[in-house]
């Protein structure tokens, strides 16, 4: 009996052994199938989602990216309009007025811009030309601004009527009766409600050229009017050719050379803001006294604007007309409205 106790041990040891045998062996096994769909990778349809999942990122980033550095931008040059209107309107408290038809116009802030060494005047009388105009004077979102006298973001504001008819001018640029010297207290319309100064796109194409240069810069340059209209109250119809009839320029007439001024100054309220302005008549024959030149930038929707009160408005390129052609008169007693946010 002993004996078959014994044995009946024997036989449960040797199938305890065998059954740990199996299940190392069945362990075994399953790693080795583990690391065997692990070394297999991804599947297809894995890197195409994983793939789907990043141009997703990237379809929603860059665009948000995007508009947060156009963002920057745009405040940056409201800050450099800002410390621009704080320049003149220190000028005008310490001298009793502001220059406002020569060079004498940017040279009058610069030393309160701590620019006061390009304040010298070259032979010429304007801005060294050898030397880059101050950084403040540029918009960060014009590449073409800066590196010269003439190529500065930003103009003064030249009201809505012809620049040849000094007795009736009415923008904030003074004519020649009152020394192109602006007093503040001109400005019966309300300071904040009268525009100063507004930016203007740049125009340095290469000279001579043709329309494959003025593709994408259609708002840099001013356009052709099938016919001159120079009389004093004409501006209406000149402003509908100019919309209507205007003709794509073939020879290089650079922008830049303002309406009756030497450098880049002024600009008017006759079309609205990023509209296409207009040299007034054919390109054998026009006028610079009698041309539109608008508000521009690259900004989207719109373009900055300083007011009389040093204040920084971005207006829209959808204000409404009247309102728009009131904020660039100064004694017009037009119903001023603010403009801009």
């Amino acid at each position: 009996m002993e004996r078959h106790l014994r044995l009946l041990a024997a036989l449960y040891i040797v199938a305890g052994i065998h059954q740990l045998s199996d299940t190392i062996q069945g362990g075994t096994m399953r790693l080795r199938t583990r690391k065997r769909s692990l070394r297999r990778g991804f599947t297809a349809t894995e890197i195409l989602v994983s793939v789907a999942i990043m141009v997703l990122l990237v379809a929603v980033l860059v665009p948000a990216v995007q508009r947060v550095r156009a963002a920057a931008r745009v405040t940056t040059c409201s800050n450099h309009l800002h410390q621009v209107g704080v320049a003149l309107l220190h000028v005008e408290s310490t001298q009793g007025a502001v220059e406002t038809r020569s060079d004498q116009t940017w040279r009058q802030i610069l030393p309160a811009l701590e620019q006061g060494e390009l304040a010298t005047p070259s032979q010429s009388g304007s801005l060294r030309e050898t030397e880059s105009i101050p950084e403040v004077l540029t918009c960060p979102e014009d590449g073409w601004a800066g590196g010269g006298q003439n190529f500065r973001s930003y103009h003064m504001n030249d009201g809505t009527r012809f620049r040849d008819h000094e007795l009736v001018r009415n923008g904030f640029v003074a004519g020649i009766t009152s020394g192109g010297l602006r007093r503040f207290r001109d400005i019966t319309d309300g300071t904040s409600t009268t525009a100063m100064i507004s930016e203007h796109l740049v125009d340095r194409r290469p000279e001579p050229f043709g329309p494959s240069q003025v593709n994408g810069h259609e708002r840099r340059i001013l356009w052709f009017t099938p016919e001159p209209v120079l009389g004093h109250g004409e501006e209406v119809r000149f402003i509908a050719l100019c919309r209507g009839k205007r003709r794509l320029p073939t020879i290089a007439v650079q922008s830049w050379v303002t309406p009756g001024l030497s450098v880049s100054t002024t600009y008017d309220h006759f079309l609205m803001p990023n509209e296409i302005g207009c040299w007034n008549g054919p390109e054998s024959g026009f006028s610079v006294f009698h041309s539109a030149v608008p508000a521009s930038s690259l900004h989207a929707g719109g373009v900055n604007v300083l007011m009389c009160d040093g204040a920084v408005r971005f207006v829209s390129e959808a204000i409404d007309a009247g309102v728009w052609s009131a904020a660039g008169t100064i004694a017009s007693h037009e119903a001023a409205a603010r403009i801009g946010g």
